[in-house]
Parts: structure tokens; C-alpha cells; sequence
């Protein structure tokens, strides 16, 4: 939560002011998550586009700190990236306030990759000497993710490039991520490469949680900035698929994911751009008479499970939100029928709702919550999951279909099957308060007994 100017998202982070796009550096350190985001502070432009910086105890209330990196005639433009802590003193840096972190990110100027390191808590940052780490590979080469690889005791850094078969003049979303090593963080070597991805690469290992509850294995997914994932094996230099691209995020507003570097308790907490643009659009039309421009989806934590399908990632907002919640309402089998008046849930700015719907077990309907002027829709016949002008493929489970919803003051985000399938979405407020209203169209649906669970959120 940043403030609460009003309008302003309560536990969306935004930034103060300017504009804001993927988020970079994700890293947590000494009880801190540190948020480092594509930032132009008002008056700037692109030319002096910036790495922002925000620190977190919680993953909800957010601090932002001055602009970490700035731009400047060497590397132009600072683009997407990420950051590591030190831990093994691979440069052999002398002990600084705090631990050394490494920041690593694209100039924009020249497509080589950078090295800047902190070692006061990430309050100040220095350029490498050795800069640029990575010249350029292939033009448009980006976003270089880092993590230490403990079986090689290696680092290891993900890139985004052209194909090799791509001689064109223009890129093509059809790239490749390509896997370089380094034991020192400042000669890198590529080792291989996986085609059919685009920009913002993450990889990552997860326990694989079987119907039980039980994990006896490992995997490893590779993702791309859209969400869009494999699951594989990874040696420490090839990634070998073992899954088509799968898909998990299907709302309109979600791109540049990456996760967090280091996080406690072997979680794996992913936060995203919600991108919201339009041809046309301008600042005020999102955002009217208010500082900021774009937010974060909120942090989500990732989880691998087995299925009849193979293995799915799922999405899961952080338990964290918990200390938001004020006050709650649980109700016992609620029947919505057509043509009556949407059951109004409850009244207030910000919510979470967990609950399940039951279609008729003669003739399926279309469930509507709306919050905000939103809809989210349910298509019991076609299986289809609907909000911003988006839809996903949901089958119902065992006669039910579980969602959760989480409503800020200028976003939906949507939950599907424990996190199977999310949606996320922005838009304009009509007005600084909303209800949750919840109806029935073409034939009755029944909300599952003990199951919709709301909370207002502080």
C-alpha cells in the first residue's frame, strides 16, 4: 500500500509519480523485498528512463526510495533487468554497511548487459569497472535474469535474443532465451539456447505437489514476460522441456512478469506490470487528475502442481494480504436466480472474496459479479471464464467451480481453480466506493454452502 491519496490503488504498488512499466531486480534481503521498476519520473522521457526503488517488509506496504539507477552516456536508457545477493563474494568485494548486491540490467544504447553493485543495503549503486559484462549478442538482446545455480556453483543469467535464423532487420516475438555462466558475475559464457520465447525470461525450480499434498520431485519452468511457461529439467547449462507452452494469466493487463531472487522459506512470489494502453489513450484517461501512471499486479506465490493434463503452475495472492483484512462475511448456500435483483454482498472500497459456484444440475447459467461498473462473467455451458473483454477456459471440478477476487480501487484480479487460471485487469472508477453484487442469467447458480467467504479490506 502507497498511500491513500484517493484513487490512488490501496494494495496495488504505484508508483509516487511518472510512469512506471515491468518490474526489476526482485530480491529480498535482510528482511526486505526490494521492488526495482522501469521508471520515468514526470518531465524526464524516455531517453532517461530509470531504475525506480521501492523496499517492502510485508509485500504490502511499500516504501519508495530515490531512483537507483539513472541513465547516462554510456549506456543510455536503463532497461529491464534483475539483481542477486552476493552470497558466495563471487566479485570479492570488500565488506561493505550490507551484503553486496548485484543489479544487472540492458542498456538500451548499446544492447550489452551491466553490472552495478550496492553494499549499503541497496541505497546507493556503483558501476563495474568491467562494464558492459555481456556486450551486445544479437541486436535487441534484453533483460538478463541472474540466480545462482548451487549444484555447479555457477550463476547463471537467462537473455532474450533474436533466433540466430532471424537476419531481418526488424525482431521477432518468436525469439529465444539464451543460458550463459559465470563464477564470477563478470565473464559470462552462452551455453544453449530454447527458441519460441519473448522478452522478460525468468527460470526457476519448484517442488512438484502431487493430489496429496506431497512433493518427491523437482522441476523447472521457463516463462516469458507474458506468463506463458514450460516445464522441464535444467542442468545448470541447457534447459530440456518436457511441456508445451502452457498458459496460466489470460486477463488483458498483465505483462513483464518476474519473480523474486532469495526469497525466505523457499517461496516463489511473482509480481507482474499490469500494462494498461490503449492507441490514443493518455495518462488522464487511466489515471484521472492523479500523479502516477500504471501499477503492479499484486504479489502472487507460484506453486507447481500435478494434474491429469500434466504438470500446472499455479498463481496464488501472498498470505500477507491476510493483514489487510478487517472484517468478513460467511454465508451458507446462497441461490441466485434470473431475473432477480443481484444479491449485494457487501458495500465498501476493497475486497477479498473467496467462494464457489454451483451451476443447476439441469440447465447451467451465467454468474455476474460486479464491483466498480466491472464485470466478471461465468459461462456454465461454454466453460468460459470472462472479464475485461478477455476469456479463459474454466471447467467446472467436481460439480463447482472455485474463484477468488481480489477488488482495489482500479484493478480485478481473478483466481480460478486455486490459481490455475488468473485474470487481471485495470480500469477507471466510476465512483470512490462499490459494492460486490452477484446475479444469475439464463438459469439459477447456487454459491456452495460455507464457501463464500468475503473480507473488507483495510
Amino acid at each position: 500500500m502507497t498511500n491513500s491519496q484517493s484513487g490512488r490503488p490501496r494494495f496495488h504498488f504505484t508508483a509516487q509519480s511518472g510512469w512506471l512499466n515491468d518490474p526489476n531486480g526482485l530480491l529480498y534481503c535482510d528482511g526486505e523485498y526490494h521492488l526495482f521498476f522501469q521508471h520515468v519520473p514526470p518531465g524526464w522521457g524516455e531517453p532517461r528512463k530509470c531504475w525506480g526503488h521501492a523496499v517492502s517488509r510485508d509485500l504490502i506496504h511499500w516504501r519508495e526510495l530515490p531512483i537507483a539507477i539513472p541513465a547516462n552516456d554510456d549506456h543510455g536508457p536503463v532497461w529491464s533487468g534483475s539483481a542477486v545477493v552476493d552470497e558466495p563474494n563471487s566479485l570479492g568485494l570488500p565488506p561493505g554497511e550490507g551484503k553486496t548486491l548485484c543489479a544487472f540490467f540492458t542498456g538500451r544504447k548499446t544492447w550489452a548487459q551491466y553490472l552495478y553493485t550496492s553494499v549499503d543495503r541497496g541505497q546507493t549503486w556503483q558501476s563495474h569497472p568491467g562494464n558492459p559484462v555481456v556486450p551486445m549478442i544479437t541486436p535487441g538482446n534484453r533483460d538478463p535474469k541472474v540466480f545462482w545455480h548451487e549444484p555447479t556453483r555457477r550463476w547463471v543469467m537467462v537473455l532474450w535474443r533474436r533466433r540466430p535464423d532471424n537476419t531481418q532487420k526488424e525482431e521477432s516475438p518468436n525469439g529465444a532465451c539464451a543460458i550463459l555462466t559465470s563464477t564470477d558475475l563478470i565473464r559470462w559464457e552462452e551455453r544453449s539456447l530454447n527458441l519460441g520465447f519473448f522478452e522478460c525470461p525468468d527460470l526457476f525450480e519448484l517442488p512438484l505437489i502431487d493430489a496429496a499434498g506431497e512433493s518427491a520431485a523437482t522441476k523447472w519452468v521457463m516463462m516469458d514476460g507474458s506468463g506463458d511457461f514450460v516445464v522441464g529439467a535444467f542442468d545448470g547449462e541447457r534447459f530440456t522441456p518436457q511441456t508445451s507452452l502452457l498458459k496460466c494469466e489470460y486477463g488483458p493487463h498483465f505483462y513483464a512478469t518476474q519473480t523474486w531472487n532469495h526469497a525466505p522459506n523457499g517461496r516463489r512470489i511473482q509480481i507482474a506490470w499490469m500494462r494498461w494502453m490503449s492507441p490514443g489513450q493518455k495518462q488522464a484517461d487511466r489515471y484521472p487528475g492523479l500523479p502516477f501512471d500504471q501499477q503492479m499486479s499484486f504479489p502472487c506465490e507460484l506453486t507447481l502442481r500435478a494434474t491429469p493434463d500434466g504438470p500446472r503452475l499455479c498463481r496464488w495472492p501472498v498470505r500477507e494480504i491476510e493483514s489487510l483484512r478487517r472484517d468478513g462475511v460467511t454465508a451458507a448456500d446462497l441461490t441466485l436466480r434470473p431475473g432477480e435483483a443481484p444479491v449485494v454482498a457487501a458495500a465498501g472500497e476493497l475486497f477479498d472474496a473467496e467462494f464457489s459456484i454451483r451451476p443447476s444440475k439441469t440447465s447451467a447459467g451465467i454468474f455476474v459479479l460486479q464491483a466498480y461498473g466491472q464485470e466478471i462473467r461465468y459461462d456454465a455451458v461454454r466453460g468460459a471464464l470472462s472479464c475485461g473483454g478477455k476469456t479463459a477456459n474454466v471447467k467446472p471440478v467436481g460439480g463447482k467451480l472455485p474463484l477468488r477476487v481480489l477488488v482495489d480501487r482500479t484493478s480485478l484480479e481473478v483466481f480460478a481453480h486455486h490459481g490455475a487460471v488468473s485474470m487481471a485487469m485495470c480500469f477507471v472508477p466510476g465512483s470512490p466506493r462499490t459494492s460486490l453484487r452477484l446475479s444469475a442469467e439464463s438459469s439459477e447458480l447456487t454459491i456452495a454452502h460455507k464457501t463464500f467467504i468475503l473480507h473488507r479490506l483495510a
